[in-house]
């Protein structure tokens, strides 16, 4: 699978759930998200048609003036959006003065349906458009993440006019998704945020609601205890919900991925991807050939199925918290040396890891932050490598080697471009197992996993 370093994919059939309540005098609102204990529906303001969007955003870029028109590139959760602006810059979007509850690495009541609400707004509009929080033309600012600080406005009919766009920071609030945080009283639209928020209390609205209100995309129920090669096979089955299991940690990356593995009675190895989010708290998952118990979330990115929402407090632990079951295990996958022609025919089992016996010449590849995106004219956002390779058998093999991989160079600086790798030999390659697009790959951690050298040219 692909590294989430971000959360999973939205899965479009739970959107009903969340759709907005009524803001506009109609009676759509939903009782299950407002608790009045009235038999009258209270009639609820649309103060998100209130803002309006004061600066011209035709032929400019936000990056540079603080305003501009921008495409969706990725959905991250409730809070958190990935844009291309027209001149095909990456604009990681933090929604200014609110915080939504988590649905990443952490999930959290209300998260997963504040990301499908912003989702299904922004996949109706026609036109988006980013500004400064400050609704002054002037370059943005960005938070401690590198996640440019943004109302987001969007439009739903062609060739708006200002006048039609909503700010959806103020139409998350209106619906109870997110309380204000950090907003200054000077702040354009600050009476306006406020009252959507006490809107949103006095109604009870999703995260103001009380904890017998139920979130229809949040699971309550006790975790499934489960096998990773159960996982592995049945994996849909238990999306959305809590798993327990039990492995060894074979490696990691940084301190947000994990796998670990499992021997099943038959002796086939198996192993499943943990994405442990930023904050390094889960010490046990952090050294390979320990055996560890955890509990966490199935969640989808990119077709595949990853465990998130893994908890650990040292000094509080919970029934859920991640468990140190002993140290120095073998780890399972250690015995998978072989050929990658083995690889390519699907020998071995995804997110295990293996040693290749063969060498593989690198021919071509892609990405690197020092590399131009042929798609969009400009650096590549972040230094995820793609390089595909000659095995002895003549076969194409694909070496994947994600953002946040740690690729040094003999002067041991980080490496930005892919062509470092041009026509080098890969030797002794130690990678986890992938599938990507129906086709057996290999996920290249560390420099450190591999022996890099000219390739001899014969006479």
């Amino acid at each position: 699978m692909r590294i989430n370093r971000l959360a999973g994919i939205l899965s479009l059939a739970t959107m009903a759930a969340v759709l907005p309540v009524s803001c506009n005098g109609g009676n759509g609102n939903n009782s299950s998200n407002s608790n009045t204990g009235s038999g009258d529906e209270p009639e609820l303001i649309d103060y998100a048609a209130q803002a309006k969007l004061n600066l011209e955003y035709e032929e400019k870029n936000f990056l540079d003036v603080g305003v501009g028109e921008v495409t969706v590139q990725m959905y991250i959760d409730g809070d958190t959006t990935h844009f291309i602006e027209l001149d095909k810059r990456q604009v990681d979007a933090r929604y200014a003065n609110i915080n939504t509850p988590e649905s990443t690495a952490d999930i959290q009541k209300w998260g997963k349906s504040a990301s499908l609400f912003v989702q299904d707004k922004l996949e109706s509009a026609s036109t988006i458009v980013l500004t400064n929080p400050t609704m002054r033309e002037e370059a943005p600012e960005h938070d401690d993440n590198q996640r440019w600080l943004s109302l987001i406005w969007y439009a739903t009919v062609e060739s708006p006019t200002l006048d039609d766009f909503r700010c959806l920071n103020l139409e998350i609030v209106q619906e109870g998704y997110s309380a204000i945080t950090g907003m200054e009283s000077y702040y354009p639209f600050y009476d306006i945020f406020h009252d959507a928020q006490k809107q949103a209390q006095d109604n009870r609205l999703h995260i103001f609601a009380p904890d017998t209100v139920v979130d229809p995309n949040y699971y309550v129920g006790e975790a499934a205890e489960i096998s990773i090669e159960e996982f592995n096979k049945n994996a849909a089955k238990y999306a959305g919900k809590k798993v327990h299991m039990t492995g060894i940690v074979s490696t990691f990356m940084g301190v947000q991925s994990v796998w670990v593995e499992s021997v099943s009675d038959d002796g086939s190895i198996w192993g499943v991807y943990l994405f442990t989010g930023y904050s390094g708290n889960a010490k046990p998952l952090f050294k390979v050939g320990n055996m560890v118990e955890f509990t966490g979330a199935v969640t989808e990115f990119n077709g595949d199925y990853q465990i998130t929402d893994l908890q650990y407090n040292q000094y509080f632990p919970t029934e859920d918290d991640v468990v140190l079951i002993s140290e120095n295990n073998p780890v399972p996958s250690a015995s998978q040396v072989a050929p990658s022609s083995q690889v390519l025919a699907g020998d071995f089992n995804v997110n295990t890891t293996v040693t290749l016996s063969d060498d593989l010449v690198v021919t071509r590849g892609w990405g690197g932050t020092d590399e131009i995106d042929p798609d969009t004219g400009v650096n590549y956002a972040n230094n995820a490598i793609t390089l595909w390779c000659t095995n002895p058998e003549g076969e194409d093999v694909q070496v994947y080697m994600p953002n946040g991989a740690m690729l040094r160079g003999d002067d041991g600086m980080l490496i930005h471009s892919w062509t470092y790798f041009e026509g080098k030999t890969l030797s002794n390659l130690h990678g986890v197992i992938d599938s990507y697009n129906g086709r057996y790959s290999l996920q290249l951690l560390s420099t450190n996993d591999v022996t890099i050298s000219a390739t001899e040219t014969v006479a």
